[in-house]
């Protein structure tokens, strides 16, 4: 009976391990719109130190539309040529077509 008992003991602990570890791993999971906004802010930032302005970036946002849009609010209304920034995260994403919207 101990015996039993034992592989039951770790028979369960197997299935709450597995639940954790697939929990965790969808949790932390990166998708396609995660490394836009990050290809988007590092492009922008990029932009803004060119214009040797003191410029903040106050909120980045993704909209998932057709096509998709990246909305990216600053403290100051600036014209930043977003056509490299779209290019880079068609490079590196399957995004192809994407709006990218400065506020």
């Amino acid at each position: 009976m101990k015996g039993q008992i034992a592989f039951e003991s770790m028979f369960l602990l197997l299935i709450v391990i597995t639940a954790v570890s697939i929990i965790t791993s969808l949790y932390f999971q990166i998708h396609e719109e995660t490394i836009a906004l990050t290809y988007a802010r590092i492009g922008v930032l990029e932009e803004i130190n060119k214009l040797d302005e003191e410029i903040i970036i106050e909120k980045i946002s993704f909209q998932k539309t057709t096509p998709p849009k990246i909305i990216i609010k600053l403290n100051k209304q600036k014209q930043i040529n977003t056509q490299k920034i779209k290019e880079l995260i068609g490079q590196e994403t399957n995004i192809k077509d994407i709006i990218l919207q400065i506020e």
